[in-house]
């Protein structure tokens, strides 16, 4: 644990960037061809039938996917490479790169974008509402949450009552920023209700 905290303070200021610019051995099968070609049929499906919400239009797909720092988003995982994140989600409704090497998957159908590392690894997941990313008409707020239940819509007083003396407060824009380095998770908050949670992880 010490050695992924280390990572995780190390790559602290990356994960920030790729969330303004937006803004190992052990692995289980959910890499396989078999496993990346069904959950994309899953996600197709999803994006096709969508859902409303008092909050606004919602991916269905990404309802059960669990948040979880350190690991991933629901099927997708920390040291994905881009073929596997293409083979699952399918081409990147928009991308961005960066001058060293890092760039920015981005899919507002899902309420979702993935930071890939100079090495070509996911090292970041950022989640949304769909009125705070690009292509707003077809982008859908991102429905999954944390273990903690902390999920797009959450007020300051939920995450504050999950996190605790972990977050660090810091202004930003017209919101604000909650973070932890240690656990490598963040929060913007505009009129004190969570927009975008974003998780990272140290180089891979």
């Amino acid at each position: 644990m010490s050695g992924r905290h280390l990572a995780v303070v190390s790559q602290g200021a990356m994960g920030l960037a790729l969330l303004v610019c937006l803004l190992s051995g052990c692995q289980d099968d959910s890499g396989s061809p078999e496993a990346l070609s069904s959950s994309r049929d899953e996600i197709s499906r999803g994006a096709a039938a969508g859902q409303t919400a008092s909050g606004g239009p919602e991916s269905s797909t990404t309802a059960a996917w669990a948040i979880q720092p350190g690991v991933g988003v629901g099927p997708l995982v920390f040291g994905m490479t881009r073929d596997d994140v293409v083979r699952m989600l399918g081409d990147p409704e928009s991308e961005q790169s960066r001058g060293d090497g890092a760039s920015l998957l981005m899919y507002p159908s899902q309420g979702l974008s993935l930071g890939m590392s100079d090495a070509g690894r996911v090292n970041s997941f950022t989640m949304a509402a769909a009125e705070v990313l690009p292509h707003r008409r077809a982008a859908r707020t991102f429905a999954g949450r944390t273990a903690e239940g902390i999920g797009i819509g959450a007020s300051e007083e939920q995450i504050r009552k999950a996190y605790g003396d972990s977050l660090k407060v810091e202004p930003l824009g017209d919101g604000r920023m909650l973070r932890s380095t240690d656990l490598g998770i963040s929060f913007v908050l505009v009129s004190h209700r969570l927009v975008k949670l974003t998780i990272w992880v140290g180089p891979l």
